[in-house]
């Protein structure tokens, strides 16, 4: 039994709570030098603080999505939204340092119960027919949520500080909550049995669809997180000019992604989506870092390489729904694999590009990492391509 129609208001709702709660990934950078200034923040404080959200994702998505599909999807979306609101507002009245990286531990924390959830309430409003745009929508919470908290940070650090910008962040994850709390009796409950709250065989595609994920998060966070310093110190930009590029290069994703999800509605097949994302994250990977190429062309590499990050993320969440009903389990698990596998991804590729980097001193090594990444997650979708999830 399917539904008649799809709940586009539910989706809507399902992807801004996302949207809330990565505006707590994207606070935390741009709120931290002033942190650092009143609070005394050690540059070791600083890395732990940075870090925890990719932490507790590589640590404990898995769980925390069984963890969901055993207390309700609905139910641990908005406690997850409810601790990073609470901790977010706790942490504005933080008076040190520890104060600051409790409250940001009991936001890693919610945000998988936020993740791990939101897909399968998508996945519950929508009709088949509806459900790859819909979760190609989804996919656009990351991007969305930290445009809104660079934004945000824009208008409200300078004049008013990082107290009340916290406070801001804190107060949109709690009405967010509350909006789902109020919408909770929207969730269409089906007659058939609830899936099982278990892992499938190790054969199964889902690990498969996961070290693609992680393949490509590693990646993305490895041009996200770099493209300020190849800018500034291999490059010779101003701060400014490296802030509006990773801000132009974020919101590049938002069409990408709905536009993908748009297009395996349609019929397009997979693979070929897949090969457009990996291609051109690789080859404009190596471009980008290619210092023997003039600075216009490494700057439209950049923009080529955002656009083409937006391809995978929708392909990954638009794969939940078969990847759930192939193995007859909850999508919470689904994704909570899928997002323990981002989690490790967005923190080994970091740390192994830098290393190679710092001991050689090249950053064109670091696109030939993108080009190894691409082609590897590249190679496991063409060798899974007649498999659930990947067809």
């Amino acid at each position: 039994m399917t539904r008649a129609e799809t709940d586009w208001p539910m989706v809507f709702l399902a992807t801004a709570g996302g949207a809330a709660a990565a505006m707590h990934i994207g606070k935390a950078a741009a709120a931290l030098p002033l942190m650092q200034a009143e609070l005394d923040v050690t540059l070791a404080h600083a890395s732990v603080y940075l870090s925890m959200i990719s932490a507790c994702a590589a640590l404990t998505g898995l769980a925390i999505g069984r963890a969901a599909a055993a207390i309700g999807v609905m139910r641990a979306g908005i406690i997850g939204l409810t601790l990073m609101g609470l901790a977010s507002l706790a942490g504005s009245f933080a008076e040190t340092a520890a104060g600051v990286l409790f409250a940001r531990i009991v936001e890693a924390i919610g945000l998988p119960l936020v993740v791990t959830t939101m897909p399968a309430l998508v996945q519950n409003a929508t009709t088949p027919n509806d459900r790859p745009l819909a979760l190609g929508l989804w996919a656009a919470w990351l991007p969305i949520g930290v445009a809104l908290s660079m934004a945000l940070a824009f208008g409200i650090l300078g004049d008013h500080g990082w107290r009340l910008f916290f406070a801001v962040c804190g107060g949109t994850s709690l009405a967010l909550g509350g909006l789902l709390h109020l919408a909770r009796h929207r969730v269409w409950v089906m007659s058939s049995a609830p899936p099982a709250n278990r892992l499938p065989g190790i054969g199964h595609p889902l690990y498969r669809m996961a070290l693609v994920f992680l393949l490509f998060s590693a990646a993305n966070m490895i041009f996200m997180g770099f493209l300020p310093s190849v800018m500034i110190g291999a490059m010779h930009y101003d701060t400014g000019m490296a802030t509006g590029l990773g801000f132009v290069c974020a919101l590049l994703l938002l069409p990408t992604n709905i536009a993908t999800g748009a297009a395996v509605g349609k019929g397009v097949r997979r693979l070929r989506l897949a090969l457009i994302s990996f291609a051109g994250i690789g080859l404009s990977g190596v471009a980008f870092l290619s210092s023997s190429l003039p600075d216009g062309m490494r700057i439209a590499a950049a923009l080529t390489l955002a656009t083409s990050t937006g391809i995978a993320p929708a392909l990954v969440w638009s794969s939940v729904p078969p990847l759930a009903e192939d193995a007859d389990i909850a999508p919470s698990i689904v994704a909570g694999v899928l997002y323990q596998a981002a989690g490790l991804g967005q923190m080994l590729g970091p740390v192994v590009a830098g290393t190679i980097v710092g001991a050689t001193q090249d950053w064109e090594i670091a696109g030939l990492i993108l080009l190894a990444c691409s082609l590897a997650a590249l190679a496991i979708s063409w060798h899974s391509r007649k498999q659930p999830g990947f067809r």
